[in-house]
C-alpha cells in the first residue's frame, strides 16, 4: 500500500511539472509572437483546425458512451486511469490525424523537421518502455484488464500513428511538387 502512495505521488508531481512548463512555454511563446505580430495559423488551418476539434470531441463522447455501457454491463477492461488515458489519448490522434490530413499540423512560422526527430524520439522511447512493461514484466495487464501501467506503450502507440500520418502526408506533398514541376 506505501509503494502505491508514492507512485501515485510521483506521478501527480511528473504530470504537474508537465503541465506548469507547458504552461510556462505556452505564454512566453505567446508573447513573442504577439510582439512580432504573427498569426500562428491563417483562416484556412484555423478552419481545418475547428473541424479536428469537433472530429476529437466526438470520438471522445462516443468512445466514453461505448466504454461507460460495456462498463455497466460487467465488461470491466480496464482499470479507471487507463479508461481516461485512453480515451484522451484515441481523441488526441482523431485531433492530430484531421489537423495533418487538412494540412493544419504545423503554423508557418515552424519548420516541421525541428520537432519530427523529438517526436520520433519520444514514439521510440515510450514504445520500448511500453513494450518492456508489456512482454517482459507482465504487469500491464492483470486479472485480464489493462493498468495504468499500460499508459507508455499507449502513448507509444498514438505518437506511432501519428508520426505515421506526418511521413505520408510529407510524401503525399513531395510526389504532388513533384508532379506539378513535371507538368
Amino acid at each position: 500500500m506505501k509503494d502505491n502512495i508514492w507512485l501515485a505521488l510521483g506521478i501527480l508531481i511528473g504530470v504537474t511539472a508537465v503541465f506548469v512548463t507547458t504552461l510556462i512555454w505556452s505564454f512566453r511563446t505567446r508573447q513573442k509572437q504577439a510582439a512580432a505580430g504573427l498569426d500562428e495559423f491563417d483562416e484556412r488551418q484555423q478552419l481545418v483546425r475547428g473541424k479536428a476539434y469537433h472530429a476529437a470531441y466526438l470520438t471522445l463522447m462516443g468512445y466514453l458512451c461505448t466504454a461507460g455501457c460495456a462498463d455497466l454491463m460487467g465488461f470491466v477492461w480496464s482499470d479507471r486511469f487507463t479508461f481516461g488515458f485512453l480515451g484522451v489519448c484515441l481523441s488526441g490522434t482523431v485531433f492530430a490525424v484531421c489537423c495533418i490530413r487538412g494540412g493544419a499540423f504545423v503554423s508557418f512560422q515552424k519548420n516541421p523537421h525541428a520537432w519530427l526527430g523529438s517526436f520520433a524520439g519520444i514514439t521510440l522511447i515510450n514504445l520500448i518502455f511500453g513494450g518492456e512493461e508489456f512482454l517482459e514484466r507482465g504487469s500491464a495487464v492483470s486479472n485480464g484488464r489493462l493498468t495504468f501501467r499500460s499508459a507508455n506503450l499507449i502513448a507509444g502507440l498514438m505518437c506511432a500513428i501519428i508520426l505515421a500520418a506526418v511521413l505520408m502526408k510529407r510524401r503525399a506533398d513531395a510526389q504532388a511538387e513533384k508532379a506539378e514541376e513535371d507538368s
